[in-house]
């Protein structure tokens, strides 16, 4: 079987051929395929990988490798999304596509945005949080990269701390501001299972 130019081994990888492996692997370990840890070594080398052949490596033993794919293709986001709370709460975890632009408001009430299960379908990720006296939780994992900007009016707007993600992983770009309330980010492992 011949390859196509398109799939030169040697040519750059692109975001998209990144993320499509990345969904690959979490596919393999939501399923069992992949222990936890080996999950997020080769998650990691992903976002790392500068090839087509580094991240073919990755993936040549999972079932579902592309051996034809669509390398290079258009970034397809999932669409715009609103998670709201009054007087409520919302929960966004486990397995979900992370839209390019997600908004989150909470008034006398709360949520959590888990993002370390997620599959992105962005490099970069706008996250506006909005907290009127209620609480608002946003989990990223350790490789994901986090830009915050926001400010608390008599509540927090929490500032993670300076740990950086990994290269090449996605940026989540966090903004916004809390009124007796509060947003917290906060970086968390996942859990081995």
């Amino acid at each position: 079987m011949t390859t196509p130019a398109s799939r030169n081994k040697s040519a750059p990888a692109a975001d998209t051929d990144r993320m499509q492996v990345a969904q690959l692997l979490a596919d393999a370990a939501a399923s069992g395929q992949l222990p936890m840890t080996e999950y997020e070594q080769r998650l990691s080398k992903a976002y790392g990988a500068k090839t087509y052949d580094e991240l073919d490596r990755l993936s040549a033993d999972l079932p579902g490798t592309m051996t034809t794919g669509r390398r290079g293709g258009p970034c397809r986001p999932a669409p715009s999304t609103l998670l709201m709370a009054i007087m409520s709460g919302f929960e966004r975890r486990g397995r979900w596509n992370v839209p390019k632009k997600l908004t989150t408001f909470a008034l006398w009430g709360g949520g959590v945005v888990d993002l370390r299960y997620a599959d992105f379908t962005s490099p970069e990720v706008y996250i506006r949080s909005y907290s009127i006296m209620g609480g608002q939780t946003i989990l990223v994992p350790p490789e994901v990269n986090v830009e915050l900007h926001g400010h608390g009016v008599m509540g927090t707007f929490d500032h993670l701390d300076t740990e950086r993600g990994l290269p090449g992983a996605p940026i989540v770009k966090v903004r916004g501001f809390s009124l007796w309330g509060k947003v917290a980010v906060k970086r968390k492992k996942r859990k081995a299972g």
